[in-house]
C-alpha cells in the first residue's frame, strides 16, 4: 500500500512538471525578424504606469510569419528582402509557441504633430511640435544591417526628440514607440492635436486627438 502511494506521488509530481514547463520548438530561420502585422488604422492610448506617456494604439490586419506558407510566406519573404534581414540563418527558439521578435508593416517614415490653436510663443497655431516631443524606442536596425554581431543593439531603449527621428530610426521597431512631452504650452489646458504619420507605401493616417497639460495626460473630450 504505502508503495503504490509512493508511486502515485511521483506520478503526479512528473505530471506537475510537465505541465509547468513550457514547450520549446526549434526552427532554422533565414531572417532576425520572425513576423510582420500589417497596421491598418493608427490611435495612441496612455500608457500604463508611465505618467503623461502614450503609445500608439493599433488596428492590426495581416500577419505573416517565418512558419507561413503560400502567399502569406512570400509576402514574408519580400518585407525581409525589402529590410535587409535575410541571412540571419540560426537557429530560433518558440518557447510556448510565441513568436519574436515581431514588427509592423509598412515601414513608417515620418511622424509629425501639430496643434490647434497658438501652443506658446515659437509654436503657433500649426506649427509643427515635433521639437517638444521624445520618442523612447527599440530597433533591429542596426543589429540587422551592421551583421548581425551587437544582439544588445537589437534590445536597447533610444531617446530622440521627435524631430531628429530619421525613416532608418522607424523601421525595424520591435515594439511600440512610447511618446512624452519635454514641454508645456504657454497655457495649460487640454489642446487639440493633430499627428500626421506617413508610410512607405505612400499612405498617410491623419490622428486627432487631445492631451490635458494641466492634469498630464491624454484625455477624450468632444471636439469644439
Amino acid at each position: 500500500m504505502e508503495k503504490g502511494v509512493k508511486l502515485m506521488l511521483m506520478a503526479l509530481i512528473v505530471a506537475s512538471g510537465l505541465v509547468g514547463c513550457d514547450r520549446v520548438e526549434e526552427h532554422y530561420s533565414h531572417s532576425y525578424i520572425l513576423e510582420y502585422y500589417r497596421v491598418d488604422s493608427y490611435g495612441f492610448r496612455e500608457v500604463p504606469s508611465y505618467d503623461g506617456k502614450f503609445d500608439f494604439n493599433l488596428e492590426i490586419g495581416k500577419r505573416v510569419t517565418f512558419l507561413s506558407k503560400g502567399r502569406d510566406k512570400e509576402i514574408f519573404d519580400s518585407l525581409c528582402v525589402q529590410n535587409g534581414d535575410i541571412t540571419y540563418d540560426r537557429t530560433v527558439e518558440l518557447i510556448a509557441g510565441i513568436i519574436a521578435p515581431v514588427c509592423a508593416y509598412p515601414d513608417r517614415v515620418s511622424l509629425s504633430v501639430t496643434c490647434r490653436g497658438d501652443f506658446d510663443a515659437e509654436h503657433p497655431s500649426g506649427t509643427p511640435l515635433d521639437d517638444c516631443i521624445d520618442v523612447t524606442y527599440k530597433s533591429a536596425y542596426d543589429y540587422v544591417h551592421g551583421g548581425y554581431i551587437d544582439e544588445y543593439s537589437a534590445e536597447e531603449e533610444r531617446t530622440k526628440t521627435l524631430s531628429d527621428m530619421t525613416p532608418e530610426d522607424w523601421k525595424l521597431q520591435t515594439s511600440s514607440p512610447i511618446f512624452a512631452f519635454t514641454k508645456d504650452p504657454d497655457v495649460k489646458g487640454i489642446k487639440y492635436l493633430t499627428a500626421i504619420i506617413k508610410t512607405s507605401d505612400s499612405r498617410v493616417f491623419t490622428v486627432n486627438f487631445q492631451y490635458d497639460f494641466k492634469e498630464g495626460h491624454l484625455c477624450q473630450v468632444a471636439i469644439p
